[in-house]
């Protein structure tokens, strides 16, 4: 998977202000397709192949969400804020109907963008979004990692767990390096992966710790996404995979409401990251729908 890694720093920028404070925006691609990635935008335009980037030209800024663009205080902020911050963004970047991405909870925020922009951008693709994230959330995957997981996947998730408890910095985030290899069994089909490649998928990406306890731990968990739902008019499809024992997606998006026009892709015997584990079938699926759809 180190191959289709794909290194920002090294990426054409342009700057856009967010209260009157510059943040870079990378620049990706030689599509047609303008796709701009919420939230920590970097992971999306990092792990999206070379073929789907000749389709799309993705934008990606991670604004105030990693620890050298910090707030003050960014338990201030509320959900309304993210939105309209990332609203600004998309406003200064001056495209026309952009697509949005949102991986993992960051589609959350996307699909809340949408709402509001709704006929101004052309569609939304969540990778591994779950619809809400609350302590239900959290037992509910619980159960059925212990439920459906083998022997193996979860031996594997006890170790890796006792050796993070060891190191845990004080408030350490469920988003930082050192936890997101603590749950590398619920986040990967292949639960033995290397922290080497976590290192690399984390590479210049230092989550800032306060802001993503805030986003996880009280916004999400108080926010409710059913709310005008159903206002989104444009095409949206969500990929996600079988072995995400993390936040169980396809499951918690059956029983819950959808915008008009969703599309769910089953990327099969994948985890959290079905463009990595399964490129080709996250691709072709994703291509199709581009097609059909934008």
């Amino acid at each position: 998977m180190k191959e289709l890694l794909t290194f920002i720093e090294n990426l054409p920028s342009t700057t856009i202000k967010i209260k009157n404070h510059p943040y870079q925006v990378s620049m990706d691609g030689t599509g047609n397709i303008p796709m701009i990635s919420l939230g920590v935008g970097s992971h999306m335009q990092m792990t999206l192949s070379p073929q789907l980037k000749k389709l799309v030209k993705i934008y990606s800024s991670d604004l105030y969400w990693i620890a050298s663009e910090r707030l003050a205080h960014p338990n201030q902020l509320i959900m309304n804020d993210l939105i309209d911050d990332s609203i600004s963004m998309i406003s200064q970047l001056n495209l026309k109907k952009p697509l949005l991405i949102g991986f993992s909870c960051y589609g959350i925020l996307a699909l809340e963008v949408a709402k509001k922009l709704n006929s101004e951008i052309s569609g939304v693709v969540l990778v591994s979004t779950p619809p809400k994230w609350n302590d239900d959330v959290i037992s509910f995957a619980q159960s059925y990692f212990n439920k459906h997981a083998s022997p193996e996947r979860k031996l594997n998730d006890t170790q890796r767990k006792e050796h993070f408890s060891k190191i845990r910095k004080p408030n350490e985030s469920i988003v930082s390096v050192n936890a997101y290899e603590a749950d590398a069994a619920r986040y990967w089909k292949n639960f033995n992966i290397s922290r080497e490649f976590l290192d690399l998928l984390w590479h210049g990406i230092n989550a800032d710790d306060e802001m993503m306890n805030h986003f996880f731990g009280t916004l999400l968990p108080a926010h409710d996404l059913k709310k005008d739902l159903e206002k989104i008019t444009v095409p949206v499809i969500h990929l996600a995979g079988q072995c995400d024992f993390d936040s169980v997606p396809l499951i918690l998006w059956e029983s819950f409401p959808k915008p008009k026009n969703f599309t769910v892709i089953d990327c099969g015997e994948t985890g959290h990251w079905p463009n990595l584990e399964n490129p080709v079938f996250f691709d072709t699926a994703l291509k199709q729908w581009l097609t059909q759809n934008i």
